[in-house]
C-alpha cells in the first residue's frame, strides 16, 4: 500500500517501466511486448540459467537468462 503520492508514483514508475511494458506479454501484440526483449541463442534446458530479480518488493518477477 502507498504510503503517500511520492511513493504511489515511485511504485508506478516501477511497475510500468520495468515490469509492465519489458516484461508482461500482451495478448493484443501476439504475446510480445511493448519494448522488445533481447533475442538469445538458443540453448537446452540443461544448460539454461535464469536470474529472477523482483519487482514492486517480490509482488512480480523477471527472468533473464545469464551466461
Amino acid at each position: 500500500m502507498p504510503l503517500n503520492q511520492l511513493h504511489l508514483h515511485k511504485l508506478l514508475h516501477e511497475y510500468i517501466y520495468d515490469y509492465y511494458n519489458t516484461d508482461r506479454t500482451h495478448q493484443g501484440l501476439g504475446g510480445s511486448t511493448p519494448v522488445p526483449s533481447p533475442r538469445y541463442l538458443p540453448t537446452t534446458v540443461k544448460k539454461t540459467k535464469l536470474k529472477a530479480t523482483p519487482v514492486l518488493n517480490g509482488l512480480y518477477h523477471t527472468y533473464k537468462k545469464v551466461a
